[in-house]
């Protein structure tokens, strides 16, 4: 690994050299160092070791310059000491992903990097100011050109290395984004005939062309796009001036703007990618409410779930002891009618509990298309002992019971379950001997509506306004997060839930959500 880093650190020296000042290590654009201080983020050590063994092999081996071997060492020692101290320090003493997730580590990153190129800058400029080699009123043009290419050869490649080492983020990034492909070409393109065709020195003001793909590809693709794009237009930048304006002082004047864009680009950036994974992090406690509402859910119905099982378990035990008795006395013909049966009571003892651990089970949304029947089935199982044991009439109509149904099926399941479970438990606390609790599928069109309707006491006044905006509950041993769970799930499907009407003896919750192009 050290090995690869120094040979790709003096391979990008190679590169960079050609816009040296006056044939000193000062450059306008340093991509080397990018690379190595990324990986110094990671591995300190290993790659300030890599970036001094670097400096001393271009110096020696690729660039050639009037340099003593003395000097090379000491230009090693400062420039390798200076980044990996402050790489050090990022690693060990601040609170730095080198994944870049969000704004506060790409800043961290890039004011470090401003850092160790002053403290590097300053040294370096010292020691070839003593020696003579620059004169006082040179200072200044160096020292710019050497922060600037620092931190421009960090703000580009260092992402962009960070990103490859800790492999986020290009799983996420479409490599087939043709628009942006192609608007950044055309852009590209456009700023290279602009300053091809105009007056030298006048294309500086064609330079904000290239804010256009950068700002568009960060704000789609956040971290990874901006730090892919900005690489690009760093690449096709010294291309094209190299082509048509070779002066190195106006590459330091477009470099000074490529910091600018480079700024803008990474901050877009990293507030995207921030956003995004906010939005992630939100969905991902959104799904354990879930389940921990079904878990909530399944355990208020636990003594009538325990009966439905216990009932086909306990059949099989009698049939067991009947075959049993049959295997002692050898009678072989009344043996096979026992077997039959026994098998069949404990499939349904097994399909009861399989449904239920698919119903509780965790894991991410897998929508897919379903049967709308094989979710009412489902829900069914669940819900029916729970309302015969209430004495409540469960009535189920569809409509269209082949329809299908893009959705998850375990999330859609869990949003009749919880509707049709707050009506029979509004009915078995008012005391009510006719209850009946009627659920309603019809197709119209390209959505499925679901209308769940119960004759109970209704929904009080006062939740009734904050039922899909705070957590409510009636139940002591409620969570208070079934409605809002439900309406989180819908919308998720891109659908919406609703309370249609609520008075004594008649109150209907309806939720829509969309078809598979099959069922439309």
């Amino acid at each position: 690994m050290g090995g690869a880093l120094t040979i790709a650190y003096m391979l990008l020296t190679w590169v960079s050299s050609i816009h040296e000042y006056q044939g000193l290590p000062f450059t306008a654009w340093d991509p080397g160092l990018g690379l190595l201080f990324a990986a110094m983020v990671i591995r300190p050590v290993l790659g300030a070791s890599a970036l001094f063994v670097g400096i001393f092999g271009s110096e020696a081996l690729i660039l050639r310059n009037d340099v003593s071997l003395m000097r090379m060492v000491a230009i090693g020692i400062v420039v390798a000491g200076s980044y990996g101290f402050v790489a050090q320090f990022l690693a060990k003493r601040l609170i730095f992903d080198p994944a870049l997730p969000m704004l506060r580590d790409i800043s961290a990153l890039l004011a470090g990097g401003v850092i160790a190129a002053c403290c590097s800058g300053t040294i370096l400029l010292a020691l070839f100011y003593v020696s003579g080699d620059l004169g006082f009123n040179e200072i200044l043009g160096a020292a710019w050109a050497h922060v600037i290419g620092d931190v421009i050869g960090i703000g580009i490649v260092a992402p962009l290395a960070l990103k490859f080492f800790t492999r986020e983020g290009f799983d996420q990034f479409n490599l087939n984004a043709t628009f942006e492909i192609a608007c950044f070409f055309l852009t590209v393109g456009l700023f290279g005939f602009l300053i091809a065709t105009s007056p030298t020195g006048e294309g500086l003001r064609f330079f904000y062309l290239l804010f256009i793909p950068t700002v568009l590809v960060a704000a789609r693709h956040g971290m990874t796009g901006a730090a892919l794009c900005l690489a690009g237009t760093q690449g096709a930048l010294v291309v094209i001036l190299d082509w048509v304006d070779t002066d190195p002082a106006r590459f330091t004047d477009y470099q000074t703007l490529m910091l600018f864009l480079t700024a803008t680009g990474l901050v877009v950036g990293a507030i995207v990618s921030e956003r995004d994974n906010a939005r992630l992090r939100v969905q991902a406690m959104e799904w354990e409410a879930a389940r921990a509402a079904r878990f909530n859910l399944v355990s208020g119905m636990a003594a009538v779930l325990s009966h439905e099982i216990n009932q086909p378990l306990t059949a099989a035990r009698a049939r067991a002891k009947t075959v049993t008795y049959l295997l002692e006395r050898e009678e072989w013909g009344r043996l096979s009618e026992q077997l039959g049966p026994l098998v069949n009571q404990i499939d349904k003892a097994a399909e009861i509990l399989s449904r239920l651990r698919d119903f509780l089970k965790r894991g991410t949304p897998d929508r897919k298309p379903v049967a709308w029947s094989a979710i009412t089935s489902d829900a069914q199982m669940l819900l029916g002992p729970a309302a015969k044991a209430q004495n409540i009439q469960l009535s189920w109509r569809d409509e269209d019971p082949g329809v299908i149904v893009n959705c998850d099926p375990v999330q859609i399941e869990q949003v009749i379950v919880n509707l049709v479970n707050n009506a029979i438990e509004a009915i078995a606390s008012s005391n009510q001997v006719d209850g009946k609790v009627r659920i309603q599928a019809a197709r119209q069109g390209s959505i499925l509506n679901v209308k769940v309707n119960d004759n109970g006491p209704g929904v009080n006044a006062p939740i009734m306004g904050k039922l899909f905006n705070t957590i409510t509950t009636t139940r002591m041993d409620g969570l208070g997060l079934g409605v809002l769970i439900c309406q989180s799930i819908i919308t998720s499907h891109d659908g919406r839930l609703w309370l249609a009407h609520s008075h004594p003896g008649d109150t209907q919750f309806e939720f829509q959500i969309p078809l598979t192009p099959k069922g439309t």
